[in-house]
């Protein structure tokens, strides 16, 4: 049986650029459709693998900071009361399909007349 060793979020930060292990492996992962659909259109993006996608995204969620940890930028959670949506400069992936889904989904809901 061979050992697994698993690397801190620390050493994985460090060394980003890079795989932790070199020995690349194939694993099957469940994912729900919209994950699998939104990666593939960044590996098309990026003209890279889905693989490598896939990989760098979980390693940056392995290296994030956890929320509420107060590492994060110290910004109000509530403005005039409400709750203050999450803002991210990066928005998901859009490509023509969602475009081409979104007007036919939204034409089907109007109604005739």
């Amino acid at each position: 049986m061979r050992s697994s060793s698993v690397s801190s979020p620390s050493s994985l930060r460090a060394n980003s650029s890079s795989p932790v292990n070199s020995e690349a492996a194939v694993v099957p992962v469940p994912m729900d459709g919209w994950a699998l659909a939104a990666a593939r259109v960044l590996a098309r993006q990026r003209r890279t693998s889905l693989g490598a996608v896939i990989s760098e995204l979980a390693r940056q969620a392995l290296v994030a900071p956890a929320p509420g940890s107060g590492s994060e930028q110290q910004q109000s959670d509530h403005r005039n009361g409400l709750l203050l949506l999450p803002w991210k400069e990066k928005g998901a992936p859009v490509d023509l399909e969602l475009v081409n889904n979104l007007r036919d989904e939204l034409a089907a809901a109007r109604p005739c007349g």
